[in-house]
């Protein structure tokens, strides 16, 4: 157990050094907030994949919905894990329309 912290610590430092490179690089913030969710940290893990979801919706034209949809799929899974029912209709209502058409 001990291990897997610290390899999720070093994979969280290495990500958040690449953000600090390259902003925008989309694995990389989502990541973040992966491994946020994954150590326990929700309030971290909704902060990062709300912001991510907002600069990903900016970019919808230039990189399309996929990454989008991905981000908000983790937060549907993150409220659903919180008990927060409206904010899961809220996502799930995101992912059906960004998905509408790209079936």
């Amino acid at each position: 157990m001990k291990y897997a912290f610290q390899t999720s610590l070093k994979a969280l430092t290495s990500y958040e050094k690449a953000r600090e490179w390259f902003p925008s690089h989309a694995q990389a913030n989502c990541n973040i907030g992966v491994l946020l969710y994954q150590s326990g940290r929700l309030e971290e893990a909704d902060e990062e994949f709300r912001s991510q979801l907002e600069a990903l919706m900016r970019q919808e034209e230039s990189i399309g919905r996929s990454p989008a949809v991905t981000t908000a799929h983790y937060l549907l899974v993150l409220n659903i894990c919180r008990g927060r029912a409206d904010e899961v209709r809220g996502y799930m209502d995101l992912i059906r329309d960004l998905s509408a058409g790209h079936e």
